[in-house]
């Protein structure tokens, strides 16, 4: 049997090359779709207990009625919510919030490393 020349042994290894990345990308998929589920189901879970916690604690549901309202952005989530839709002055407010927040957040994440 003859010997492989150096070019069959690299063509040999680019198809083993390509093989294991279709393999590779197949795994990850497959590991995205599992946290993909994972994720709902846990807010379902979350959601079922803030909901029946709320339907006996009256408090608690007004707590939960003033996030919805203030977090809520999507004007179907909203319209499904039953809640009244943004007005622009809520939306920069929000806007405001949110990249306030994000900033605190960098800044705590920059401490932690240091």
């Amino acid at each position: 049997m003859a010997r492989k020349t150096d070019e069959q042994r690299l063509q040999e290894l680019q198809e083993t090359r390509a093989k294991l990345a279709e393999r590779e990308k197949g795994i990850k998929a497959r590991l995205s779709a599992k946290k993909r589920k994972e994720d709902a189901r846990r807010k379902v879970i979350v959601g079922a207990v803030i909901l029946a916690n709320a339907e006996h604690d009256e408090e608690f549901h007004d707590y939960i009625w003033t996030i919805l309202k203030n977090r809520v952005i999507r004007d179907t989530d909203r319209e499904f919510l039953g809640l009244p839709p943004l007005t622009e002055a809520d939306r920069r407010r929000i806007n405001e919030a949110d990249a306030k927040r994000k900033a605190a957040q960098k800044l705590r994440a920059k401490k932690s490393d240091s």
